[in-house]
């Protein structure tokens, strides 16, 4: 797949405007950061030390004060994990870490265990210029009642692909709770799911890409994708790819909900197929057209209603240059690029920067 120069200029664009992510409630963390080279270890022994204070604070109106609960703080330095320490809060929910290697320019990201959830926030840039630094990290009380919880936004990009359609997907879901939802009643494996989503009938070479734990806290039942971790209010992100099989020449790229959807974008080639919508609609962004695709949208879609497209007549896809799963996968990668872009699109920057705004 090579991507248009307006193309690539339109989504450079739009991710520039993304706002910060924000934290949210997070899996357990993996191991402890790699010791760094010798090099490293004698600046960070010799060098400049600092301190970090962190509270929490209770996002739950009512919820009991923060008190004695887990901390751990992991330091980051060019996006690449090298120290890492455990503590706890006291009483009232503070903590001062000290002695933290500021020989050069590093990030912490600090997670609080609270009611058996993590929840992550990323501090401020220190270093030797920013030895001292203050942050805070939200916690929520939890709960077994299901939010009315709903899919801001659903974005898909297609693309030909060996023996079907390859699609990759941005998922954005709202719990406007100020509580944490720890999901329906446990499975057989005592997992309990949180957000659903129907995908496309026979989707296949499912790739988890952001936002999941992996398979473990993950299942496809029946077609449906059931995400097996708490969600805290505000908002959250997933990234995933798949591929949809070919039929006579079709795929049939409808999707659904079981809760309301804002609004769901779909991303196409021009490559001479033709597509049958469904609750969709063509339309081309003023601000960021696209040439050489078609874009269609539907808003405010009811739950479990099935809406997209059906791609009919595809052309037969350019020889592979690799076997088909190893040909996913890059397709996965580039699209995957294009559908973070599209996120926004359509004055979507304003409504996340205003919701942060309002958030922070």
């Amino acid at each position: 797949m090579r991507l248009s120069t307006s193309i690539a200029a339109m989504i450079t664009l739009i991710v520039s405007a993304l706002p910060p992510a924000r934290g949210q409630s997070v899996p357990p963390a993996g191991p402890a950061p790699a010791a760094p080279p010798v090099d490293v270890q004698h600046a960070i022994a010799s060098g400049p030390t600092g301190s970090l204070a962190i509270r929490g604070v209770q996002g739950t109106k009512g919820g009991p004060e923060v008190g004695a609960d887990e901390v751990e703080v992991v330091l980051f330095h060019q996006n690449q994990p090298f120290h890492q320490l455990k503590t706890a809060l006291d009483e009232h929910g503070i903590v001062v870490v000290r002695d933290l290697p500021m020989a050069m320019a590093v990030r912490p990201v600090v997670r609080i265990k609270h009611g058996g959830v993590l929840y992550q926030e990323v501090g401020p840039p220190m270093g030797a210029d920013k030895k001292d630094a203050a942050m805070e990290v939200t916690v929520y009380e939890v709960t077994d009642e299901t939010p009315p919880w709903r899919v801001s936004m659903r974005h898909l990009a297609a693309e030909r692909g060996p023996g079907g359609v390859v699609v990759s997907e941005m998922l954005v879901v709202d719990n406007p709770a100020d509580r944490t939802w720890l999901g329906a009643a446990p499975d057989r494996q005592n997992r309990r799911a949180t957000v659903k989503i129907t995908l496309p009938k026979d989707a296949a070479d499912i790739q988890l890409s952001a936002g999941f734990h992996g398979w473990c806290c993950t299942a496809l039942e029946g077609g449906v994708l059931n995400i097996q971790m708490p969600l805290m209010p505000g908002r959250m992100s997933y990234r995933f790819a798949y591929r949809v099989p070919e039929s006579a020449g079709r795929a049939d790229l409808r999707i659904a909900a079981p809760v309301p959807t804002d609004q769901v974008v779909f991303m196409l080639p021009a490559d001479g197929s033709t597509a049958e919508p469904t609750l969709v609609e063509p339309f081309s962004p003023p601000d960021a057209p696209m040439p050489g695709g078609r874009m269609f949208k539907a808003q405010a879609v009811s739950p479990d209603t099935a809406a997209g497209i059906v791609l009919a007549s595809l052309p037969q896809p350019p020889a592979p240059a690799l076997a088909e799963a190893r040909g996913t996968a890059a397709h996965t990668k580039i699209i995957a690029g294009v559908i973070a872009g599209l996120v926004l699109l359509g004055g979507l920057i304003m409504i996340i920067r205003r919701q942060s705004a309002a958030r922070a």
